[in-house]
């Protein structure tokens, strides 16, 4: 199958799974649908572009959704497995939950959701830090408490470097809620710590 994994988003990357990619890339290239890059952003693939946008997104939606499905998911592990072994799975965090949200697994992209915020953190993109944490925590199903706690933590601290004190006093409350919700003694002086602070 034919995928956009990273880069502008004409980019497109090929999974050498669901079909013989060999005889589809040679037509779309024969064809001039589609060009390969000199340089794929990931050694050993090989990366190709499609000439137009509009031509992409024509392929993109006469996909049944079914299928869809299945491609993302493809992708997502796909982009795992390939940013892991180069150590830059943190850099690709967002596109991986994207993926992985699109393939209908919510726990997967959840967690890459989580990592993206704090990538983003990591980088002061606060407002897109704030973003990936909330969609993480969308996300998240209700009975992953400790998760949960993390999650809060994270956004709870985007709060106030963003100066959002309303915000940041909601968040403080819901920390000390989902702490007495744990009923562990150590988090539950943590919230109490956070309300004092701020």
């Amino acid at each position: 199958a034919i995928t956009q994994v990273s880069g502008p988003p004409s980019t497109i990357g090929v999974l050498e799974k669901p079909i013989a990619p060999d005889r589809l890339l040679s037509s779309l290239i024969k064809r001039e649908l589609i060009f390969g890059r000199s340089e794929s952003v990931f050694a050993g693939t090989r990366q190709y572009s499609f000439k137009h946008i509009m031509f992409r997104d024509v392929i993109y939606q006469n996909i049944p959704k079914r299928e869809r499905t299945l491609y993302h998911g493809l992708t997502a592990d796909w982009l795992v497995a390939i940013t892991q072994s180069i150590q830059r799975s943190g850099e690709y965090a967002a596109v991986i939950a994207d993926h992985y949200l699109k393939a209908g697994s919510s726990i997967y992209a959840s967690d890459w959701f989580y990592r993206a915020g704090l990538r983003a953190k990591e980088q002061v993109a606060l407002q897109e830090s704030y973003s990936y944490l909330s969609q993480a925590l969308e996300l998240l199903p209700q009975n992953e408490l400790e998760k949960r706690w993390l999650g809060l933590l994270e956004r709870d601290e985007i709060l106030g470097i963003l100066g959002d004190t309303e915000a940041r006093a909601a968040a403080d409350q819901e920390l000390l809620h989902l702490a007495r919700e744990i009923d562990d003694d150590n988090l539950i002086a943590r919230a109490y710590l956070r309300q004092a602070y701020y």
